[in-house]
């Protein structure tokens, strides 16, 4: 029994995890920017779950920065059809402005995202979670191997 368990949440790579959440079209996706500038997180399942098939995604994650301009191809290519964000910078922020999307972009407070979540106006189907370390049963913590940094706060 404990073997079952500490497996059903470990998978070989992001392609099974993301077949093993149940993501459809139309689902919204969600992601922290705890990575800030540094974030490749978000390009690397976006793009995972483009070649996958999916399409009319919502993406909500809490920042857009300079480094997700690879966005702009899968919001292009309908994988991404709406984006709930506190802000954009950079060539996505430019592409947006240009009017690349169907939908309108919502901006909200880094603390509005709470709000959205609790009023059910933002439903969250998938959340991508980007740590240093995780335990032996995958859950994510930031407390063991070499790339620990403490104890994580998530805000969702």
């Amino acid at each position: 029994m404990e073997s079952i368990k500490q497996n059903r949440k470990l998978r070989s790579d992001l392609k099974e995890a993301i077949l093993a959440s149940g993501l459809k079209d139309g689902d919204t996706i969600s992601f922290h920017h705890a990575f800030r500038a540094g974030d490749i997180l978000i390009n690397d399942v976006v793009a995972t779950i483009g070649s996958m098939g999916f399409k009319d995604l919502t993406l909500a994650s809490s920042s857009l920065t300079d480094c997700h301009a690879p966005l702009v191809e899968h919001v292009r290519s309908g994988v991404i059809s709406k984006i709930f964000t506190s802000g954009i910078r950079g060539r996505l922020a430019d592409e947006i402005s240009a009017g690349i999307m169907q939908n309108p972009v919502e901006v909200h407070s880094h603390g509005g995202r709470v709000h959205l979540v609790q009023t059910g106006e933002l439903s969250i189907d998938v959340a991508f979670l980007g740590t240093p370390s995780a335990d032996r049963f995958g859950n994510a913590n930031a407390m063991v191997g070499k790339s620990r940094c403490g104890s994580l706060a998530m805000p969702w």
